[in-house]
């Protein structure tokens, strides 16, 4: 089976979204299953990075140039699809309210190919309620909403963005799937001993961005300090250069700005010596359609304080690993208190957590689930012909 994966983006700034994709294409290849993705030129070495998480998988990059950058990358692919001189078995397409995704999906369904789309949590409430929603609600009306209504699969990472995006009115009997972002660190890193370090260390980690309630947690952490006198907050992650600049504002002006540490974007190894010296991992969200940093800190044993609407909150509470909380800067205080002075618990999640996210998020479970969406979406083809074949024909 050969996939053909339409992305916005490869590049480690994006986020959750780029790490989802390198885990569903490596679960697929569990089954067997080849990729190819298709996504707008980045820098060279962000292409460098993600090719070596995918080695065994072809990227094509779309030229994009100025303001029309998208519509530009639209017509790089359509020219490269019909020079293919094969077809693929299935196009998943990664993400809405993006031109080029959009006019993908619109091509793959008027040549009855069959189409799987990756919402990302662009169908929830919290989506169409901050910033441009009219244009939103217009521009899925008008281009997203059809492909949606036409598409083989709709993927879902979780149970609760499938049924948050109910509210849209479409339908989804038979189409929808659940199907998670896999973990994707080698049990290895698991296995390490936490450093234990003199002074309690809570964890923010994660893209920074307005949903992300990182304000809520700097609020929040004076009224932490004053109970955990010798605690510090780690702020690892990256954003919009303005808006990262009113984070650390708001963290001088908390009065405890001594205490927190903005670390910047961090990977690899990094990344893993945050997780194992943490003892509390903490992620506010407005709206998280999964949370991959959640799974990484619950995989590397870490308890985790989280907001309501991230998405992950039902296998949290479910396996016992953390703390739910509305992302109100004293309940997220009092939750992070409880989570620090509770030893017992914090053990308990070492020792629970990695295995917990092996047996729900491991490539083969992914991988399988993976299948049966593709397998599902091809039966749906409308039997109409592919680009190739029309290319074929046309040269004979």
């Amino acid at each position: 089976m050969r996939i053909l994966h339409i992305a916005p983006s490869i590049s480690r700034s994006f986020g959750g979204p780029t790490e989802a994709l390198v885990g569903f294409v490596r679960a697929s290849e569990t089954q067997g299953i080849k990729n190819t993705i298709v996504a707008p030129e980045a820098r060279l070495a962000e292409v460098e990075w993600f090719q070596e998480r995918v080695p065994r998988t072809e990227i094509h990059l779309l030229r994009r140039r100025g303001g029309i950058s998208d519509l530009l990358a639209y017509w790089e692919l359509f020219k490269w699809l019909r020079s293919l001189g094969t077809s693929y078995d299935a196009f998943h397409v990664h993400g809405l309210l993006t031109p080029l995704g959009s006019l993908a999906g619109r091509l793959f369904i008027r040549q009855g190919l069959p189409l799987i789309i990756r919402p990302f949590g662009t169908l929830s409430r919290y989506t169409f309620s901050y910033r441009r929603t009219a244009m939103k609600r217009a521009y899925l009306s008008a281009i997203d909403r059809p492909n949606l209504v036409r598409a083989g699969a709709i993927h879902f990472t979780t149970a609760e963005e499938r049924d948050e995006a109910r509210w849209h009115g479409i339908d989804l009997d038979g189409r929808s799937f659940v199907v998670p972002p896999p973990f994707l660190s080698s049990t290895s890193d698991h296995q390490r001993r936490r450093w234990q370090a003199s002074a309690p260390v809570v964890l923010f980690m994660s893209r920074l961005h307005p949903k992300k309630g990182l304000e809520n947690l700097l609020r929040a952490w004076p009224s932490v300090l004053a109970r955990r006198v010798d605690a510090k907050l780690l702020i690892a992650g990256d954003g919009e250069p303005n808006y990262v600049r009113s984070l650390k504002d708001l963290a001088s002006r908390t009065g405890v700005a001594e205490s927190i540490s903005f670390e910047g974007f961090v990977t690899g190894q990094q990344k893993l010596d945050l997780l194992t010296s943490a003892d509390v991992f903490v992620l506010p969200s407005f709206q998280e359609n999964f949370g991959v940093a959640v799974m990484e800190a619950i995989a590397a044993g870490l308890p985790v304080v989280i907001g309501a609407h991230v998405q992950l909150a039902s296998f949290v509470l479910r396996r016992d690993l953390g703390v739910v909380s509305e992302p109100n800067p004293a309940l997220l205080a009092d939750a992070i208190i409880r989570v620090l002075n509770d030893e017992v618990f914090k053990d308990n999640c070492r020792t629970r957590g990695p295995s917990a996210v092996q047996e729900e998020f491991s490539l083969q479970v992914v991988g399988e689930k993976l299948l049966e969406m593709y397998r599902t979406a091809i039966a749906t083809r409308t039997g109409a012909p592919s680009l190739a074949d029309k290319h074929t024909h046309a040269t004979t």
